[in-house]
């Protein structure tokens, strides 16, 4: 193993990554190493066909509605917007009439669980870098954990649910 992957080794088991992960990511960087781009050439794309109507779909409608006990909306909230010159969440972003991706979600959240009378657990998947910022976000929506059950609002990405925020 080359110095470079044991220092990436080291840091992942350090901060107790599963072995799985571990591997995982060892094996992409590997690749990255001897030129693979990851790319998708567009010719082995295929076409996905004609997708059925929006009217087709209401027969769906009452099982959706009798599923929504079920359901949990996970969403991805760990990346940092380095790339645009950001040091926090991207959720964080002011979209409009000074309400930030955060404030949008949660919104829908409740206004659905108003809507259909469900639970609707959210769930955020953070990084280590956004899980402070995004649960200081979350203060301002108390009511959210109204319909959480027993899960957090938030875990951290690679761990277990338990485990996180």
């Amino acid at each position: 193993m080359s110095e470079q992957l044991h220092s990436i080794h080291t840091r992942l088991s350090d901060d107790h990554a599963p072995a799985l992960l571990i591997d995982q990511f060892l094996g992409h960087v590997q690749r990255v190493q001897t030129g693979a781009s990851g790319v998708v050439p567009q010719a082995q794309l295929l076409e996905i066909g004609p997708l059925p109507g929006h009217a087709s779909l209401q027969t769906y409608a009452a099982r959706g509605q009798a599923a929504l006990d079920a359901l949990v909306v996970l969403k991805l909230n760990g990346g940092l917007g380095t790339s645009m010159g950001l040091d926090r969440a991207k959720s964080l972003l002011p979209v409009r009439d000074k309400l930030r991706f955060i404030d949008l979600i949660a919104r829908q959240i409740l206004s659905l669980r108003a809507r259909y009378g469900a639970t609707l657990p959210l769930l955020l998947m953070n990084s280590a870098s956004t899980v402070q910022d995004t649960t200081e976000a979350l203060a301002h929506y108390p009511e959210l954990q109204t319909g959480q059950g027993e899960l957090p609002i938030g875990f951290l990405q690679h761990r277990e649910i338990g485990r996180a925020s």
